[in-house]
């Protein structure tokens, strides 16, 4: 009998394709919720997010939470 728990390497190398398209067509709120696997933070909002908030930035802990 053979192990139902092996993938054929053609099924490996598709599997985040589908993944995609399946998110996509999913629509936006699905894509949104994947985080940063299709919208990574840019350098800018990183270091935003890094920084502690400031009495200089009021508001500045909650701009990277933002987009979310």
């Amino acid at each position: 009998m053979q192990d139902i728990t092996i993938r054929h390497p053609q099924y490996d190398a598709f599997a985040e394709s589908w993944r995609q398209v399946r998110d996509a067509n999913a629509g936006e709120d699905d894509i949104k919720q994947a985080g940063e696997r299709y919208l990574p933070m840019k350098s800018g909002q990183a270091a935003i997010s890094l920084s502690p908030p400031s009495a200089s930035q009021p508001g500045s802990h909650t701009l990277s939470h933002a987009f979310r």
